[in-house]
């Protein structure tokens, strides 16, 4: 960095320090012929589409609809009615006025922490966590705290008692749950929920709850061996809380991470969520980020709901069974240090205590492997991250190295 130029703190928070040596190695690796990474959750490049001929459909519509410019600051009414259609079929009743349209949950989050943000104030979130998250508070200048979610090995739960620890503690902007959470697959149920609205504390400072469920469509059932498509059911009383946000997108229900459109649904207590979005509208009108013309085209999908419902089971399907592969592979190959859990598209190798996971994962990508070391994602022990979504030729290549340098039968 030029010391005599004069960047922000931002910037130079960004570029102060050197990159890590499994960032070094990766950048030499990627190129190489026969690399295979199994970090990388884009889910076009590992062959996850939503129907072609649906989403061509849906952008001859969308062309046609959007010549004129209406800009509408919370999302275009009409699609933001299809989203509480969609909520609806899955059993929980909101109102369209509810919903806030943005250009993906990254985008989401920053407006959470704009929105919620003060000085001193921290947003509690749960570790291990995706790495993400340390960027975009960064970005938006706001503290995370993380809490730990509760290791019953080889699982992570999510724990109210533990929460609740943490949260009487500092001063708190909101509390984020992640569900199914990433990359451990925990999730919360009716149960958890029932309990927080139970705290007096929570009633009694307004404390916001910020749910993630990028990744509900992808929870199942481990029984005797095999993974099932499990069904999802609203927690329905989430009016009762202070402030309640549910973020999603279609990046990963749909499959389709390039047409960034996520959205925040608000519910609560009335004069919090009137006020709420009052905020939030004021910020979207400055900025007015998501295109008319892929709003015209995520209302057109969702509008056909028997088209899009089985293409999002089928995404599903060949989610479940990539994972089935990696359980069945690590059957065969001995590989009882693989944890593979039940909800989510991530599995982690322990590893030995003495072992050091950045060396491991390094140690892969001389031979052509990507996975992440444990520590990236706040692991308390060492271990190695991967995503189980490539294709099965592919996970297979991976999986034989990994489990020749690395496999445990006890």
């Amino acid at each position: 960095m030029d010391s005599d130029f004069i960047f922000s703190d931002l910037s130079r928070s960004f570029l102060k320090g050197e990159p890590n040596l499994y960032s070094i190695q990766y950048e030499r690796s990627k190129f190489k012929k026969g690399f295979i990474d199994l970090v990388n959750v884009n889910w076009f490049k590992q062959g996850l589409t939503l129907d072609e001929e649906l989403i061509e459909a849906a952008y001859e519509y969308a062309i046609q609809n959007s010549k004129a410019y209406h800009p509408h600051p919370l999302g275009l009414p009409i699609l933001r009615e299809a989203i509480a259609d969609w909520y609806f079929c899955q059993g929980l009743s909101v109102d369209a006025d509810q919903i806030v349209i943005t250009p993906g949950t990254s985008f989401s989050y920053w407006i959470i922490f704009q929105l919620l943000g003060c000085k001193h104030s921290k947003f509690l979130i749960p570790t291990p966590g995706y790495p993400l998250f340390d960027i975009l508070s960064t970005i938006a200048n706001v503290e995370l705290r993380g809490y730990s979610l509760d290791y019953l090995e080889p699982n992570f739960d999510y724990d109210s008692e533990t929460l609740k620890h943490e949260v009487l503690g500092d001063e708190v902007a909101a509390v984020i749950l992640i569900n199914p959470h990433n990359p451990t697959g925990s999730e919360t149920n009716r149960f958890f929920l029932s309990e927080l609205l139970k705290w007096p504390f929570l009633m009694r400072n307004n404390l916001p709850i910020v749910v993630d469920e990028v990744f509900h469509s992808f929870r199942y059932d481990f029984v005797q061996g095999f993974f099932e498509r499990k069904e999802y059911f609203y927690f329905n009383s989430i009016s009762e809380f202070p402030l309640f946000f549910i973020l999603n997108g279609v990046s990963k229900i749909f499959a389709m991470p390039s047409h960034k459109i996520g959205w925040i649904l608000i519910d609560g207590k009335k004069e919090l969520v009137r006020d709420t979005l009052k905020v939030i509208e004021f910020i979207m009108d400055s900025f007015l980020p998501v295109p008319d013309i892929t709003q015209y085209a995520i209302q057109y999908i969702l509008e056909k709901h028997s088209t899009y419902q089985k293409e999002t089971e089928r995404i599903s399907e060949i989610v479940m069974q990539r994972k089935q592969f990696v359980y069945e592979f690590s059957q065969a190959n001995e590989m009882n240090n693989l944890v593979i859990p039940d909800n989510g598209v991530y599995a982690w190798l322990l590893l030995d205590e003495n072992e050091n996971d950045e060396c491991a994962a390094i140690h892969l990508l001389k031979k052509n492997v990507a996975v992440h070391p444990g520590y990236f994602y706040h692991f308390s022990f060492p271990c190695l991250v991967f995503t189980t979504l490539c294709r099965e030729d592919v996970l297979k290549k991976a999986l034989l190295k990994i489990a020749q340098l690395y496999a445990r039968s006890v």
